[in-house]
Order: structure tokens, then sequence, then C-alpha cells
């Protein structure tokens, strides 16, 4: 990973980890994180496996369960690594598919949830399910793993302009970022694209066509492990169907969870980048409304009354880059 520690700061308990969506990289969370690390956390931005700057292992996985598991058991090695014992972890759009899925996998880890423009899409394929074959024919070429980063390889010294043009049309938006920080992260994201392909494979991995998760997400929230989850969603032209994930919030408070859903004024779906210090202050009534995990308070009262201390990494620490946020790639070794 990049970044330096140093000096006296904040517990692990206060760590939140930010993993990104599809087609992103963990610097899009940069001006957020700032931010948030002022409120009190320690930050770290990942790329997911087989994306920026992390391991490119092969890609071999079947759709579903086995795909996030690529993805969020190098997380959890990770989590390992870095001496980590508990963390909020926020995770947008795809990434949030992978953050709920993290968060039913090791329970014990993850004190809260926030799940930021994730997958509630509106039914893009109703129309498309009254037509059977063309309906196969899209499910066909979805599960071939085209992406939008094999076709900027393709397009050989166009891939670079084409991906500058874009990221300074939407860098720029707003005026949120300078100029240079736009080239800069053009560079990133095309270094990011150019390389072998990997984790880009999430995409139909992950999800099925018209962005639906391929393991369903609501049953997923209702019948796990009892993680307090904070929706986030974009107040403006967010595609996600903010009243799906409003229903779900309820459905999850009906069945004796903690969960809460807000919306970040005239963000679209990249609220992150289209209202970034807006967006932190939504995060951080969110998760002000929500408790820790009862899961985690019971293991701490059972280590209080057995007398143990924690492991690795529940020392003060803190990091010399943007005051608490490191940026994070993460590998594909075994722990």
């Amino acid at each position: 990973g990049r970044g330096r520690k140093g000096g006296a700061g904040r517990k692990s308990e206060d760590v939140l980890v930010m993993v990104p969506g599809y087609g992103s990289v963990g610097a899009f969370f940069l001006h957020s994180a700032a931010e948030l690390s002022k409120k009190g956390y320690r930050v770290y931005c990942i790329d997911w496996l087989g994306t920026g700057g992390s391991a490119r292992p092969s890609y071999n996985c079947k759709p579903g369960s086995d795909a996030e598991a690529f993805f969020v058991d190098a997380l959890e090695r990770w989590r390992a690594s870095m001496g980590v014992q508990h963390m909020t972890i926020l995770g947008h759009s795809l990434g949030a598919v992978l953050a709920t899925s993290y968060a039913t996998r090791f329970p014990g880890r993850v004190k809260r949830a926030v799940l930021a423009s994730p997958p509630t899409p509106r039914d893009f394929t109703h129309n498309l399910k009254q037509h059977p074959r063309m309906h196969a024919f899209v499910n066909r070429v979805w599960d071939m793993g085209l992406t939008p980063m094999s076709l900027l390889r393709l397009l050989g010294p166009l891939g670079p302009a084409l991906t500058r043009r874009s990221v300074h049309r939407r860098f720029t938006r707003g005026g949120v970022k300078p100029p240079a920080d736009t080239e800069q992260m053009a560079a990133v994201l095309w270094h990011s694209y150019g390389l072998k392909r990997s984790g880009e494979m999430m995409l139909s991995g992950v999800l099925g066509p018209g962005a639906e998760p391929r393991v369903p997400f609501r049953g997923r929230l209702l019948e796990g492990p009892k993680v307090p989850y904070a929706f986030v969603y974009g107040g403006g032209r967010d595609w996600m169907d903010v009243k799906r994930g409003e229903a779900l919030v309820e459905e999850m408070k009906a069945n004796g969870m903690h969960a809460v859903c807000t919306t970040v004024p005239y963000a679209g779906h990249q609220l992150f980048l289209d209202e970034p210090y807006a967006s932190v202050e939504s995060v951080s009534l969110a998760l002000q409304a929500l408790p820790a995990s009862e899961l985690l308070a019971r293991q701490e009262s059972l280590r209080s009354i057995g007398g143990g201390s924690s492991s690795k990494g529940d020392g003060e620490v803190s990091l010399a880059v943007s005051d608490d946020v490191q940026l994070e790639g993460v590998s594909g070794a075994s722990a």
C-alpha cells in the first residue's frame, strides 16, 4: 500500500475503510476522506484486488458468491495484515454490494456499514423480460464479461485521451477539483485500466444485467447478521432508486435491525464527486444515529470478563498523509 505512519493518534476502533465502486479507485474518495478524518476517523481508501494499485491475479470465478469471495477475502487478508480489529466500512455502488458481503461474512469485524448509492436500481429489465429471446441474448452477452476497460485497451493510443476527456468532464463539474487533480486522476485511472485484466470482471461477476446483485441484496441484509447499516443516496439524479432503499430500511428496522436512510442534496450517483463535503455531513450524521454492532459489544464484554487484551492493532496510530488518510492496495497473496 501507499502512505506513511507516524505519531500518536486515534485508536483502531475509529478506523473507516472506504471501498469504491466499479471503474473507480480509492483516490476518488480523497476529498471526502480528508474531511472525515477531521471528524475522528482514521481513513483508509482501498483499491479492490485486481484494480487500481492492487495486485492483478488471474480472475477465474463463477458469477455470484465465488466472484464476491475473490474481492472480500482479499479485503479480509488486508485487514489482518494491518492489525485492524474493527472497522466501519463504507462502500459505493458495486462496492456497497461487496461491503455488505464483507459485513455478513465477517460481522465480528464490522462496527457499522455505510452503503453509498447501493444497487437498488429501477427495473430496467422488466420490458426486456417480455421478450425471452432478447432477454437470453442480453444475458449471454453480459456473461461474456466484456468491460469498458477492454474496449479502451483495444483503442490503443486513443485510450488515454478518452479517459482524460471523460475524467475532466466529470471531475470539473461544479468546480469541485482543480485541473491538476483532474490530470492526476485521469493518469491514475488509465494506468489502472491499461494493466492486466483482472478485477474489472467484478461487473458481470457480482451484478447481473440491470445492475441487480447476483446474490440477492434484500435477503442477505434481512437474513444475515444484524450489523447496523446506513444507506446514503444522491438527492439529485441518482439512478439508484432511493425509494427501494427506504423500503428496505423499514423492513430491516421491523426485523429488529438498526438502519437509517438519508440523501445528499443535489448529488447524483457519484455523490462523493458531486457534493464531497455535503456527503461527509450526511455520512457523519448517519453514523451518529447508529449504535455500534451489538456483536462487537458482546465480544468486548467477554474479553473484559476474561481479562484478555486486544490483539495487535489496538495501539494508537496516525498517518502523516492527508492528516489521517491512507491509500491502500490489497494483495492477492494468502495471509
